[in-house]
């Protein structure tokens, strides 16, 4: 009889948990809130891109010249075990420098095609005739993200992310400005106790 009782108090605490978790609500969020997860997140995203596009603006390669710097951004590299959307983060990072007003961009090689598009239209199509050559970079940005996960002998999983970039001469091949962002993130385990 006393097995029967806990059966049913165990039937009654699995339907409750079932029924709470049916139930769900959507709201906003500032998309600034800190977002704590296990993987990379939003918030890896954002503040990557902030400390980056900020040490990327004050190296003398950016802040100590006349005129803006024509840059291009390359692929950053995905090194992890999981998916990253690697392009997010140059597009962030884009979109501050450009905001800045200190460095103008040319298309990346996705965008070039539809521009190369474009000016055959403009060729064929219109009256201006011969299209204006291409405007050569003075830099091009390029990285990597680098992961690795380990679990601890507690059961602890730690997540390591190495952010790289660098500021590259396309003409000498030359790496003028390297900065590095790096995160951990902890994962404990909850152990479950009645």
């Amino acid at each position: 009889m006393r097995g029967c009782h806990h059966l049913k108090t165990l039937r009654l605490v699995v339907l409750l948990c079932a029924l709470s978790a049916c139930g769900s609500k959507v709201s906003y969020e500032d998309p600034k809130d800190a977002l704590l997860v296990d993987g990379w997140s939003t918030t890896d995203l954002q503040n990557t891109a902030e400390a980056m596009t900020q040490s990327l603006l004050a190296s003398k390669w950016i802040s100590g010249v006349q005129s803006p710097p024509i840059v291009r951004l390359r692929d950053v590299q995905n090194r992890t075990a999981e998916h990253i959307d690697t392009r997010a983060i140059t597009e962030k990072i884009r979109v501050r420098l450009i905001k800045s007003g200190q460095v103008l961009f040319v298309s990346s090689d996705r965008e070039l095609e539809q521009v190369m598009k474009e000016r055959q239209l403009d060729k064929e199509h219109t009256l201006r005739g011969q299209n204006k050559p291409l405007l050569h970079t003075n830099y091009i940005v390029t990285g990597a993200v680098i992961g690795d996960r380990k679990k601890t002998p507690k059961g602890d999983v730690i997540t390591d992310y190495s952010i790289i970039l660098e500021l590259i001469h396309p003409e000498s091949g030359m790496i003028y400005w390297s900065d590095e962002k790096e995160i951990r993130k902890r994962n404990t385990r909850a152990s479950v106790g009645w």
